[in-house]
């Protein structure tokens, strides 16, 4: 993802570059050798004439007079000899001139006023060394974000192509960069974790490696960032051009700049998280204009791609099923070209609501019956809205007309490791789960066995009833599988309706269903949580919150070799994981310890 978000930065810095090199022709043009005749030229044009038309080139490359000026003009430059020689003996000035005419024309070279060359050259000289440097600037930008891609690349396709020779790279100055530099937060422990600042400015926090590398190319433009000088540029041309300013302003490229400064600036203040988070729907139409309107061409780009993939997909009805009163299950049926990627995620469009223009992010499993399943929590919004129509539904079931843009995404390189953990906090469990089973069903047809480990982190036991048929599938795979229950005396279990089919494999979930009523004995609660302890009995359950510290040091310490965890979960509880696995990069073993996020933070 990572990756991705580079190549995101690099593909809109490519565009800006290419429409810059657009304007002035194809591939690009140099004038730093074409500087000084500019200045002559169009000082020459400014003060005589030698030709009847000033743009008439064929007169004036012919014509000795304009040529021997040009190259008085150029004696600085010690060019043109002859005409040089031309202009030293017949040159004359505007006042030994009799009856001069700017309009008529010349037969006798013409020296230019010297303190107006000089202001013509410095002119000239910036004005088309600020079109050269764009170019060296914007190739300098470019081949910044070029060289992260080609680093970035290579790292994760070692971890990929040459598994093993990653897990030999312990030694202690590759320790030492791991732990302290490209594995932890940038301060201290947070970065999937919401901050406040002021307790208004909410924002996240990179991680230390990608901040370095913001930072490195904040230093690569710091001389030329010209963001913060705009406003004074306006009002000083502005001033400059008094009664040509709605001349100039009427021009086609001039309303769409003010038009594109203005946009942007909005979205620069608009787009704080806190606004995001307060007034999303607000915000996000807001920001699809003003997008629009900063950079047409790339959004029309990035939508046909997405209006494709959807498309493509087709609308089908998926089915929608309120389970254990807090999560959606979203059934849809894929098209047979459409390939899963375990760990990864979707877009989906629920087109028979109010909200059929929001796209919104989940992960997902797929089914043998060439069927997937979406696992959604209800929270605001969209999921509000469907929960309250599940309410009043038939079996607390409907369906719905859908459209999925994606797969997103891709899994982690820890199913290269010895050892692999996976570890997931409520809703966080599909994807987690899509991958770990991928892994270990890779794993189980290789020479090499690799260990799997999957904790699951949820509330309260009524959470199962929502995953239940997939726990009960683990039980055929080789996953030490671990589930925290932090609030285990919550009775919610025995409210609303929650209830399961028989499952295909012939395993039925015991659990009653309620019409309504709430259970208030302890014994019968005891006794369903003893059904599901003996129905899943190939997992392991303990009460109360896991100790990631103790956890991570744990599994580590277990591991014959390398180990690597991959977390999606509440982003305090992810940081948290990151935070100790950094600490133990460096461990005394020598093991390669990895660690890789799979959160998908809401901004």
């Amino acid at each position: 993802m990572k990756l991705l978000q580079y190549i995101i930065v690099f593909i809109i810095t490519s565009l800006n570059g290419s429409l810059v090199a657009a304007s002035v022709g194809s591939p690009f043009t140099l004038y730093k050798g074409s500087k000084p005749f500019y200045s002559c030229n169009n000082q020459i044009s400014d003060t005589v004439s030698f030709c009847i038309e000033a743009t008439d080139y064929q007169c004036l490359c012919t014509n000795k007079n304009y040529l021997a000026t040009v190259a008085g003009c150029l004696k600085l430059y010690n060019w043109f000899n002859d005409s040089l020689q031309l202009y030293l003996q017949q040159a004359k000035s505007k006042n030994q001139i009799q009856n001069f005419n700017k309009s008529s024309p010349l037969e006798t070279p013409f020296i230019l006023n010297q303190t107006a060359l000089m202001l013509y050259q410095q002119t000239y000289n910036m004005y088309y060394a600020n079109l050269d440097n764009s170019l060296y600037y914007g190739a300098a930008c470019l081949g910044y974000w070029l060289l992260m891609l080609l680093v970035i690349g290579l790292v994760n396709w070692t971890k990929v192509l040459f598994p093993n020779f990653v897990k030999k790279l312990t030694s202690p100055i590759v320790n030492k960069w791991r732990k302290y530099i490209s594995a932890p937060a940038t301060f201290k422990r947070k970065k999937a974790e919401e901050q406040r600042l002021f307790k208004i400015v909410s924002h996240l926090i990179l991680s230390r490696f990608d901040s370095m590398i913001v930072f490195g190319f904040y230093i690569l433009t710091s001389c030329k960032n010209y963001v913060s000088l705009f406003v004074i540029h306006a009002a000083a041309f502005s001033y400059l051009f008094g009664d040509n300013y709605n001349l100039v302003m009427s021009e086609t490229n001039f309303i769409w700049a003010v038009v594109a400064i203005v946009c942007g600036g909005i979205i620069m203040f608009q787009a704080l998280l806190y606004f995001r988070r307060k007034w999303y729907e607000v915000f996000l139409v807001a920001h699809i204009v003003l997008a629009i309107f900063w950079t047409v061409g790339l959004w029309y780009h990035v939508q046909y791609r997405g209006l494709a993939r959807l498309f493509a997909f087709g609308f089908p009805q998926a089915d929608i099923t309120l389970i254990a009163d807090e999560t959606l299950k979203v059934q849809v049926q894929k098209p047979k070209y459409w390939k899963s990627v375990p760990g990864g995620h979707a877009f989906i469009h629920f087109l028979d609501t109010k909200y059929f223009w929001q796209s919104h992010p989940f992960t997902f499993i797929e089914e043998e019956s060439g069927s997937i399943i979406f696992f959604c929590k209800v929270k605001d919004g969209i999921t509000r809205s469907l929960y309250n129509r599940l309410l009043s539904s038939p079996g607390k079931s409907t369906k719905v007309r859908v459209t999925v843009e994606g797969p997103y995404g891709e899994p982690t390189p820890a199913r290269y490791a010895d050892s692999a953990v996976f570890l997931a906090g409520g809703n966080g469990i599909p994807g987690i789960y899509s991958e770990v089973v991928d892994a270990a069903q890779g794993s189980s047809t290789g020479e090499k066995k690799n260990k799997f480990k999957l904790v699951w982190v949820v509330r309260e036991w009524k959470s199962l009833f929502w995953f239940y048929q997939e726990l009960v599938n683990l039980k055929d795979l080789d996953i030490d599988t671990t589930i925290y229950v932090t609030r285990p005396e919550s009775q919610a279990i025995l409210s609303g309706d929650i209830h399961e089919k028989p499952k295909k494999d012939g395993v039925k979930v015991s659990v009653n269903k309620v019409d309504g009523e709430e259970e208030e004995e302890d014994s019968e609660s005891d006794g369903m949580i003893d059904n599901i302890k003996s129905e899943l009995d190939h997992i392991q359950f303990h009460e109360g919150r896991p100790n990631i510290e103790f956890l991570v040091d744990r599994f580590v310490e277990q591991s014959n070799g390398s180990i690597a965890f991959v977390a999606c979960a509440h982003h305090s509880m992810v940081d948290e994981i990151r935070y100790y696995c950094a600490h133990k990069i460096d461990n005394p073993e020598k093991k390669r310890v990895d660690f890789y996020e799979q959160v998908q933070v809401w901004a």
